[in-house]
């Protein structure tokens, strides 16, 4: 009986070696890139995917081999922890399988994006020395849907169309600063509305948009001192007053004036688990299901020191003297520089179930010192007052306490348009001259060259039929025509 019991385990321990040799081979082969990537991946392999793949690949392939060679001396109980594994790897392949055969394109992504992001060089912000933090230019901001993410950022870190130090004859300039109800798009809105509605005959407009979420007032001053100069505005439009909320209702003592209170050096968050988020769809799937958002997801993750107020009074309107400060030294370096400048106050809801309402005190007191500060410079600087216009009279504009939908956008640009264009009299007019202080030789080609490769109709008409009968590129061409223009704006 003994004999025929003995008999029997081993039988059982040849069965499963062999089994478990050839389900090991035959993982191996499924974790190769080319199978894995048709058969069970999300989306693009990263290099790092890629190379995990090919060495667990061949682990597994040469244990199975290994395996099969030395079968007897494999004891029970290893086989039984190497099953375990097996079947731990098998339940992923069924879960990824079966996502990319029955879930829609939706969760596909979301998977596939809540893996890339625990790559630093996915992730779409990053440290700037003197600026706190930028977009990755060409890097897309997912998931935020008040700044309507559907544009990467661009050559400078910015939300829009690229930015050229150069600026040409007969161009009018517009440099709008603020923070996300700045880069959640109202100057494309605003460049729109004063180019069709072009009240200044011979002269086009172009507005770059240099808000960013979570920017406050100091962060814009650096900005401005830093890089907005060097692009020649010939108007400033400010923006601000919502962000200051998030450096405001500390304890006695603890307010700083250069808001490292609230802000640390940015660093890429860390992430305990990313080798885990990037390997398992299944704890992937569940880790996000109970945390939605992770604070290394938030870009709060990267910049802020961790220790936040226990209150959201605002009491302390002490904590908004460097508001007044930064924006009052932001007017009078542009006054220096012979730009015009424009106050615009933020508009809020007031629907009382809108999310971020505890905010409105906040947004009240720092509209109000908008106005006293515009008070003083009276005739030098000019005054939209959004709050008035909007809040309380167009809720329906509102998707939170003071982000803007599409007809917001129009709404903004329309009353801070209507305000450019009595603005631009003969005596503005005289002072629009062609600027180039760029690092470069060829900014002005480079600014010229990206308008043609935009405006297909330029090229349908006038730069294709001129490369035909010259025999040369399109690009070339573009080069030719730049050069000339450039001179020409001499």
């Amino acid at each position: 009986m003994k004999k025929e019991i003995q008999e029997e385990s081993f039988q059982f321990k040849g069965a499963l070696t062999k089994f478990i040799a050839f389900g090991s081979v035959l993982t191996g082969v499924l974790f190769s890139p080319y199978l894995f990537g048709i058969l069970f991946s999300f989306g693009e392999l990263h290099v790092f995917d890629i190379q995990g793949l090919n060495y667990t690949a061949a682990v597994f392939v040469i244990f199975g081999i290994l395996l099969l060679l030395f079968k007897k001396r494999v004891s029970m109980g290893l086989l039984m922890m190497i099953f375990s594994v097996l079947m731990l790897i098998w339940s992923e392949f069924a879960f990824r399988g079966v996502a990319k055969l029955a879930a829609g394109e939706t969760f596909i992504n979301d998977m596939n994006f809540k893996s890339n992001v625990t790559y630093t060089e996915n992730q779409a912000y990053g440290g700037s020395p003197y600026i706190h933090f930028l977009g990755k230019p060409n890097t897309k901001l997912e998931g935020n849907l008040a700044l309507k993410a559907s544009h990467p950022f661009n050559n400078f870190g910015f939300c829009g169309d690229d930015f050229f130090y150069y600026k040409p004859a007969k161009v009018i300039r517009i440099a709008c600063i603020g923070e996300s109800t700045t880069a959640d798009g109202y100057p494309k809105f605003l460049e729109n509305y004063l180019n069709q509605n072009n009240v200044v005959s011979g002269y086009r407009f172009e507005v770059y948009n240099f808000g960013h979420a979570y920017w406050t007032t100091a962060h814009s001053l650096a900005n401005f001192m830093l890089n907005i100069l060097d692009f020649s505005p010939d108007i400033l439009v400010i923006h601000h007053g919502w962000n200051e909320a998030k450096v405001r209702n500390y304890e006695e003592g603890e307010f700083r004036g250069d808001y490292s209170h609230r802000f640390t050096t940015f660093n890429h968050p860390v992430i305990p688990d990313r080798y885990i988020i990037r390997t398992s769809a299944i704890y992937r799937y569940f880790k996000f299901m109970f945390d939605k958002s992770p604070v290394w997801m938030t870009l709060a993750g990267s910049i802020e020191t961790g220790k936040y107020p226990e209150k959201s009074d605002f009491r302390n309107k002490k904590e908004l003297i460097p508001f007044e400060r930064n924006i009052t030294n932001i007017v009078r370096t542009a006054h220096d520089n012979n730009m015009k400048v424009i106050f615009a106050t933020i508009p809020h809801s007031t629907d009382p179930n809108i999310a971020m309402r505890e905010g409105v005190p906040n947004i009240i007191q720092c509209n109000s010192l908008t106005r006293e500060i515009y008070s003083r410079f009276q005739t030098d600087v000019s005054f939209v007052d959004l709050d008035s216009i909007l809040t309380g009279k167009r809720n329906d504009i509102f998707v939170d306490l003071a982000h803007i939908n599409d007809e917001g956008r129009k709404l903004k640009a329309e009353q801070i348009g209507k305000t450019v264009f009595s603005l631009c009299d003969s005596s503005f007019l005289q002072r629009i001259t062609v600027s180039d202080k760029g690092f470069t030789s060829h900014s002005g080609i480079d600014y010229y060259v990206d308008k043609m490769k935009k405006d297909l109709e330029w090229q349908k008409k006038d730069l294709i039929p001129k490369a035909t009968k010259l025999g040369i590129s399109l690009d070339s061409m573009m080069v030719i025509d730049a050069i000339y223009l450039v001179e020409n704006d001499k």
